[in-house]
This record gives structure tokens, C-alpha cells and sequence, in this order.
């Protein structure tokens, strides 16, 4: 399937997957779950969203630290000229991206919001309509300053800010009760709660401060010459390989994992993901021929197709049950009418 790869732009990212038990030598406590848990990595090109390699890691490994082992399977998969877009918990800051980065790679990446980063975000605030780039479902305020290597774009979008603050309020109201059980909350809540009276108490100051923040994200270009819209773009666009782990999790089932040996944990992500390679060319071919369906879709269109096997002596016969003029193009594409 090589033939119908594209190189300009891959994306990679890392999920946790939950895991039964402590027996694996891979079974950690991690972020977010709090459990045993695996982390597997996965890069897809952007085109399609064609998967080319996976990774399985310890549930307690930082994803900054995976970035090395990612550019090493680029090689391999002799991937030396492409645009990388990476989120902010793998990139780490733009200092690391230049030692990690090999050359011939160029990236997009979220930075994370360091204390020097916060100040040039807030000095370099913008909602000047000349600065405002239109995406598919939103707008975003842009600027951008330049850098010794590539640039720095700070972006602000006002319903992203809106969204975060109710979402950490139902956060911390749920880390709250969690706290009167005894049980752990997300390292990112614990500033937010004050023991005060033999309770926990919501710390008001520091969600000011947060607040000053939300909505607010740092992208690092290494092309200078790239527009800001062709970068805000481009970093949105990984939308595609969330998509694609939400698929794994929910259609694939890939976790919570059963296995207990590292080996059959292996085998069942290797299922999964070579299960995703063959999702994602259904779906791709489909589209090619005027039907954009996703797979959720084409199951529930195909769930009443059936196929009846007859045996009349030493003759065979097949009949498919009656089909809808959609399910004939549907099953017509991958010639199964024949």
C-alpha cells in the first residue's frame, strides 16, 4: 500500500491504554488513569491518515522521551523529508526540538506553557482583526515573531478560552469529592485545592491566574517562510490521529488490555493497528468513489447483509440476501457482487 502514502506531513501522538494487573513488565501507574497502564505511540501520514509505524512504552514514560526513539523508526521507514506536528507533551520546548529533530525534518508543534513562554505570550496578545485566521469551525488571533530557528506563533481563541475555564471547574469539583474519598486527583488540579478546616477548599488566586492564560497556545515553526495560516492549519489538522485512537479504542477495542505477558500485549496492539491500516483503506477507497462513510457508518448501512450457502447434492450455490441501491455501491467498490 505504499503507493498510496503521502510524505509531506506526518502527524504522531501517544494514548495510555489500561491494563489488568502488574504481571507485565510494562504495566506502570500513569497519567491520566491512575491505574496500570501501557502508552502506545502512533504515526500516520497526513494524507489519509494511513498508520506507518506504532510503539509500545511503559505507562510511567514521559512522552517528551519518546521523541528520540520516533525520529530513529523515521529513518528506518526512510521518512527523511517530511513536516512533523507534534502536541506540546511530546515536543517539549523549541530548544529540544532542535537537538532532537534530525535534519531534513522540518515541525509544528505546540510548546508548553513554560514560565518565559507565558510571558512572551501575554506581551505578544493579539485580537486585531489583520490578525485573525479562520479555521474550519472557529476563528483564531495570530502573531507571530521570529526566532533564531523558525518562528513562534501565539494564538488566541475566545471560545477555547470559555470551554477551558468550565471544563477545569468541573474538574476540580470532581477532584473535590475524590478528595473527601481518599482517592488521587490529576497532578494539574492539585494547585487549584487549599486543605483549610479539616477540608479541601478551592484555591481562588491560582484559578486567576490560570485564567489569564486560557485559550491561549504557543505553536513553533521550524519554516519561516510558512504563513501563519498554512502553520495554524497545518497544527490543527491533528485532529486526524485523535480521531484515529478514538477509533482503535471505541470500534477496535483495543483496552482496557486483559494480557498479562508482555508478548500477547504486543500481539494485541500489532491487531489493532494492522485492524486501523485496513479501517483506514476501507474508508479511503470508499471516498475515492463519491461515498465518504466512515466505518461506523458502513457497519450499520451493512448489518443486515447476509450471505446463504446452499447445498443441493454435489452442487454449491451462494445467494446474498436483497440488497439496497446503497449497499450494492457500497459492496460493488471492493467487488463482493460478483
Amino acid at each position: 500500500m505504499k503507493h498510496r502514502y503521502t510524505n509531506e506531513t506526518l502527524f504522531y501522538d501517544i494514548t495510555s491504554i489500561v491494563l489488568n494487573g502488574y504481571r507485565s513488565a510494562l504495566a506502570k501507574i500513569g497519567y491520566p488513569e491512575f491505574e496500570p497502564q501501557i502508552n502506545v505511540g502512533l504515526c500516520i501520514e497526513g494524507g489519509n491518515g494511513f498508520p506507518i509505524f506504532h510503539d509500545v512504552f511503559p505507562g510511567n514514560i514521559s512522552h517528551k522521551k519518546t521523541l528520540i526513539q520516533f525520529t530513529e523508526r523515521l529513518k528506518i521507514f526512510e521518512k527523511n523529508h517530511a513536516i512533523l506536528i507534534l502536541d506540546a507533551g511530546i515536543a517539549g520546548d523549541e530548544e529540544h526540538l532542535n537537538d532532537v529533530i534530525p535534519n531534513g525534518l522540518d515541525v509544528i508543534a505546540r510548546i508548553p506553557m513554560y514560565p518565559r513562554i507565558k510571558k512572551l505570550a501575554l506581551e505578544n496578545l493579539t485580537i486585531s482583526f489583520k490578525d485573525m485566521v479562520q479555521l474550519s469551525n472557529s476563528k483564531v488571533y495570530v502573531k507571530e515573531i521570529d526566532r533564531k530557528k523558525g518562528k513562534l506563533l501565539f494564538c488566541f481563541n475566545e471560545k477555547l478560552k470559555v470551554l477551558i475555564k468550565e471544563k477545569r471547574y468541573d474538574e476540580i469539583l470532581k477532584a473535590i469529592e475524590r478528595k473527601k474519598k481518599g482517592l488521587p486527583i490529576k497532578d494539574g488540579i492539585k494547585k487549584y485545592l487549599i486543605k483549610r478546616d479539616g477540608g479541601w477548599k478551592i484555591n481562588y488566586k491560582e484559578i486567576e491566574n490560570a485564567e489569564r492564560y486560557d485559550g491561549i497556545y504557543v505553536i513553533y515553526c521550524s519554516i519561516k517562510e510558512m504563513s501563519k495560516e498554512k502553520v495554524v492549519t497545518a497544527y490543527f489538522g491533528r485532529d486526524r490521529i485523535e480521531k484515529c485512537f478514538q477509533l482503535m479504542k471505541d470500534e477496535l477495542e483495543i483496552g482496557p488490555l486483559r494480557f498479562q505477558i508482555d508478548k500477547r500485549i504486543r500481539a494485541k496492539i500489532m491487531l489493532c493497528y494492522l485492524a486501523y491500516l485496513v479501517v483506514t483503506n476501507i474508508e479511503v477507497r470508499l471516498k475515492e468513489d463519491g461515498i465518504p462513510y466512515t466505518v461506523e457508518k458502513i457497519k450499520e448501512i451493512l448489518s443486515n447483509v447476509y450471505k446463504v450457502h446452499i447445498h443441493r447434492g454435489s452442487k454449491f450455490l451462494e445467494r446474498i440476501s436483497s440488497l439496497t441501491e446503497e449497499q450494492k455501491k457500497i459492496m460493488g467498490v471492493f467487488g463482493l457482487l460478483s
